[in-house]
């Protein structure tokens, strides 16, 4: 009955850990990813085409879609 008790809280454990740290793991990459933009958006500042460029890709535009096959 402890045995069960202790395995019970080691998975509890684990779980939040995990939880944890899979949410440490989406801020540090939308941290990063909001950081390059930021960065690519400030070098391209005095260069008004590369700009609009950058904003392309950033908005997804020009992009083929995944599949032609799926539609709504």
């Amino acid at each position: 009955m402890e045995d069960e008790r202790r395995a019970r809280a080691c998975v509890v454990y684990a779980k939040a850990a995990w939880y944890d740290q899979r949410r440490k793991y989406r801020q540090l990459r939308g941290q990063k990813c909001t950081d390059f933009w930021h960065d690519k958006i400030d070098a391209d500042r005095c260069n008004p085409r590369r700009l609009w460029q950058s904003v392309d890709v950033l908005l997804g535009r020009g992009r083929v879609p995944a599949n032609s096959g799926i539609h709504a």
